[in-house]
């Protein structure tokens, strides 16, 4: 959804966000639980092969999770410059003006 000046309503940066948190968290676990219990029950090692996979899962959320973190940061930062040049700006043209 988007406004009448063709940006971003304030809220969808954030559930653009969540919903990819969400996303990093539950598919690779869900992937790593039901691929642990299958090849568990094909090979029949206790539950060493389900922890794996399990753990496997965990560590590619959390480098997800640190991709997102990043990819924000990035994007944070880049706001803060964009508005640091605005109030820069302003506050030339109001000298310019006295």
């Amino acid at each position: 959804m988007q406004n009448s000046k063709n940006e971003k309503v304030w809220w969808q940066p954030a559930i653009e966000i969540f919903v990819q948190v969400s996303g990093w968290i539950v598919f690779p676990l869900l992937i790593g639980i039901y691929l642990g219990r299958w090849l568990q029950e094909k090979w029949g090692h206790e539950p060493w092969i389900y922890i794996g996979c399990v753990a496997a899962a965990f560590i590619i959320t959390n480098v997800g999770l640190i991709l997102i973190v990043l990819k924000a940061a990035k994007k944070m930062q880049k706001v803060i410059d964009e508005s640091e040049k605005q109030v820069q700006n302003h506050k030339e043209t109001e000298q310019v003006k006295k």
